[in-house]
């Protein structure tokens, strides 16, 4: 061997000593006859351990496995054969690749242990989409920018009554009415142009049946980031805007109701109690006065009437504007707005509070005049804390019946005379609408007690 020779074999060396690759030779007896450093650590055997010997004398845990046959099918072949092998001291996985020659075998160990766990990520990421795209209620379905479906979750193909398979490569025109789907494919090509998503409620017929969704649609890129379509997420809301059209329905007719009462019953009523007023002032006699006043007793009872029927109209089940409230003011301005006679108003304790200033004023005005209603003139009523979220609203009075419970706050529930029987309904209405707890109790005096939680109290 000249002198370049054995400079070129030792480049060689050398070179194949800076890969990354574990490099074997086997002669045609599957015995050792090169391995680089990088072998040694792969194999955990060292040159002198390996050199001259067989792979199943170093190895005899190979023996009948794919290692021996992919090995002995490459020399007996003479063809590239490749496996993957998991070394478990290192514990990493290694792409085997067996490539023969004239003089045996040249194996090539390539560490793929970090594309065998984003393989194994995928898989699993890829698992659970498709979990969750297959049991999800909601159409899922991808598009191509012709409007062709590309891909349908179940829920999407059952919508259209059709198979997954079925349904690939169906235009919106084979499975909407023609004007449903024009609007779709002008919202597709928008969104295709602008390369934006695009979110909203939008009616279809299918079989002559209307139905609303809500679509969100997303532009789909392909690996260059241009836009080769459409991916869809689509839920059928139909029940929740019937709902919805249900609740303005009613809200419509209640808004005319309450116009009705306010308008058609109050001017009417004004006049019959302005005209009463002047007959009991120009009628002397006792025998008229004796029909004259329980004329103006129904009279003010039905003015009565409207005015807690209007509240619970306009109250309804929202509040407005919330503010800061200090107890005490509130509670003040109530108790001299109600005709309170010999009654007594104690504040336990002062705090403050956050609501609709407007609306609660309607719920201790009633509290205050129910307590005088049913606990008499000369009854005691308090205001104080329940704890860190509520507060009650309590009297001396005669209390309330067992068999009563809830029902107290049904509208038309009263045991006062002359009472309306929506005072404590328009109490319950306007503490749901805060979101409040409102329940009623014995208190500690033996009257009534109301206790409202989940308040929002202001330190």
């Amino acid at each position: 061997m000249t002198d370049s020779d054995t400079e070129l074999l030792s480049k060689r060396s050398d070179a194949l000593e800076r890969v990354t690759d574990g490099i074997v030779a086997l002669d045609n007896d599957f015995q050792y006859t090169f391995l680089n450093s990088q072998a040694e650590t792969i194999l955990g055997r060292s040159e002198d351990e390996l050199l001259g010997n067989t792979v199943w004398d170093v190895f005899p845990e190979t023996t009948g496995t794919v290692a021996e046959e992919e090995l002995k099918t490459a020399l007996t072949t003479q063809q590239e054969r490749s496996f993957e092998r998991y070394n478990s001291t290192l514990d990493r996985w290694f792409d085997v690749r067996v490539y023969p020659g004239e003089d045996g075998l040249t194996i090539y160990f390539t560490d793929v242990t970090e594309q065998k766990e984003t393989e194994h990520d995928l898989k699993e990421t890829n698992r659970q989409l498709t979990a969750l795209i297959k049991n999800t209620s909601a159409a899922i379905y991808i598009k191509d920018t012709e409007g062709n479906y590309q891909l349908l979750n179940e829920a999407a193909a059952e919508l259209f009554g059709l198979d997954p398979e079925e349904a690939i490569g169906k235009h919106d025109e084979e499975l909407f009415d023609n004007e449903s789907a024009t609007a779709i494919r002008e919202v597709d090509e928008q969104i295709i142009a602008q390369d934006e998503a695009d979110s909203r409620e939008a009616a279809r017929y299918i079989d002559g049946e209307e139905y609303i969704f809500l679509d969100n649609k997303y532009p789909y890129h392909d690996e260059d980031g241009e836009v080769i379509g459409i991916m869809g997420i689509s839920r059928d809301v139909t029940d929740r805007v019937e709902q919805e059209r249900e609740i303005r329905r009613k809200k419509d007719r209640l808004d005319e109701f309450a116009s009705v009462v306010s308008h058609d019953l109050r001017n009417p009523l004004n006049v019959a109690q302005g005209r009463t007023a002047l007959l009991r002032e120009i009628c002397e006699e006792e025998e008229y006065l004796s029909h004259l006043n329980p004329i103006v007793d129904s009279l003010n009872r039905m003015e009565s009437i409207i005015e807690d029927t209007l509240t619970l109209a306009r109250e309804g089940e929202t509040v407005g504007s919330m503010d800061t409230i200090q107890i005490i003011d509130l509670v003040g301005q109530c108790w001299n707005s109600v005709e309170t006679a010999e009654a007594q108003l104690e504040i336990d304790d002062e705090f403050t509070i956050r609501g609709d200033r407007d609306r609660l004023r309607h719920v201790f005005e009633n509290l205050f005049r129910n307590a005088v209603e049913h606990g008499g003139e000369d009854v005691t009523v308090r205001v104080g804390r329940t704890g860190d979220t509520g507060f009650y609203v309590e009297d001396d009075g005669q209390g309330i019946s067992e068999d009563v419970g809830s029902d107290i706050f049904e509208a038309g529930h009263t045991s006062a005379t002359g009472g309306t029987g929506f005072g404590l309904t328009i109490v319950r209405r306007i503490a749901e609408a805060h979101d409040w707890e409102v329940t009623i109790t014995t208190g500690r005096y033996g009257g009534a007690r109301f206790e409202f939680e989940n308040v929002e109290l202001v330190d």
